[in-house]
């Protein structure tokens, strides 16, 4: 599921970063379709944005356990690894940076492929340098980013609640069977369905599969509000900076 979830990531959160960069900078309303398109040619650069830093420090973390175990077993290679060790916390350092830049400016990897139109490894090299450059500018950006997306998820789980609660009871007001008995988003799913025809369960699971889409577009609301807000992030970095 993870290379799924970074596909998801590099296609959805890379349409919705190109379709805020165009409206922000230029005004234009693109298309889903023409947003998805875009990303669909982009996935690649996307993908080695969001992975390439993580691959880095994987790749020198494997190299450090290889030095150890080759070096630090051996009675007399123990010396040279001594000797070398100055060399492996070069090495160290070269993780420790890297591992927390790329934990800071994440958000900023797919909407720097959006907004610049470049390649995976520009990407991460403009975000790094905008991270290094204003590193305080940048937490405080994040920040109001994570504020303002805990607000809205907060006003739209609320709408979802009401929602998913007002139509169940209302629906179910007059109803004779328990088809709804597990609607709502105050559900019972903790109880066990006892005597149910096989209509009413059937029902049930339909009614259930609707919910489920009225809780999707929520967490599709806080998906595409993250992209949305990292790529105005992106931009007040790159205006800070450039």
């Amino acid at each position: 599921y993870g290379f799924v979830l970074l596909l998801v990531v590099s296609i959805g959160g890379g349409g919705i970063s190109r379709m805020q960069a165009t409206q922000h900078a230029r005004g234009d309303r693109l298309s889903v379709a023409n947003a998805i398109q875009y990303s669909c040619q982009r996935w690649r650069a996307s993908l080695l944005g969001l992975t390439a830093p993580g691959m880095l420090v994987a790749g020198v973390s494997v190299g450090l356990v290889l030095f150890g175990f080759g070096l630090f077993n051996i009675p007399v290679l123990n010396l040279i690894g001594g000797i070398l060790y100055g060399l492996a916390l070069v090495f160290g350092f070269l993780i420790a940076i890297v591992a927390i830049v790329y934990a800071v400016c994440w958000p900023m990897l797919v909407p720097a492929v959006a907004v610049e139109n470049c390649e995976g490894g520009e990407a991460i090299q403009r975000s790094f340098a905008y991270t290094l450059a204003r590193p305080l500018h940048l937490l405080g950006y994040c920040a109001v980013l994570v504020v303002g997306l805990v607000l809205g998820f907060i006003l739209v789980r609320l709408l979802a609640n009401l929602t998913l609660d007002f139509t169940a009871n209302l629906v179910d007001a007059w109803s004779f069977n328990a088809s709804l008995g597990n609607a709502g988003a105050l559900s019972n799913d903790g109880i066990p369905a006892v005597g149910l025809t096989w209509h009413e369960s059937t029902t049930s699971s339909v009614i259930i599969l609707w919910e489920t889409v009225v809780q999707d577009l929520m967490v599709g609301w806080l998906f595409s509000g993250f992209f949305s807000a990292s790529v105005m992030v992106y931009l007040l970095m790159r205006y800070a900076c450039d």
